[in-house]
């Protein structure tokens, strides 16, 4: 019974990610041009992408370890480290740039 509950809910992440990785792509190709640095663009999606995977496969171990008892998981392993550490690069390279609108 845990294998099918698991497998449900890795489905399941597996679609959100999916979804976020689309919409972290529609962002980023929605931003004024002024504000990525030449390149950033193209490498951005990719490299958001593979962390907010390896976020999730965190997620779901945390999930798992705890034999899913509880609604909470926790993205304490390295996937989840390095998508903090890009999302805390990003917001402070572009911290002091102006506001475009």
């Amino acid at each position: 019974m845990y294998f099918a509950v698991y497998m449900g809910i890795a489905i399941l992440w597996v679609c959100i990610v999916l979804s976020l990785i689309d919409h972290v792509n529609f962002q980023v190709q929605a931003l004024p041009a002024e504000y990525l640095n030449h390149g950033e663009a193209e490498t951005l999606v990719p490299l958001w992408s593979k962390a907010l995977a390896a976020a999730a496969s965190d997620y779901l171990e945390s999930k798992n370890s705890n034999g899913l008892k509880s609604n909470f998981g926790h993205m304490q392993g390295k996937g989840g480290r390095v998508l903090k550490r890009l999302v805390r690069e990003f917001a402070d390279a572009h911290r002091n740039i102006p506001n475009l609108t």
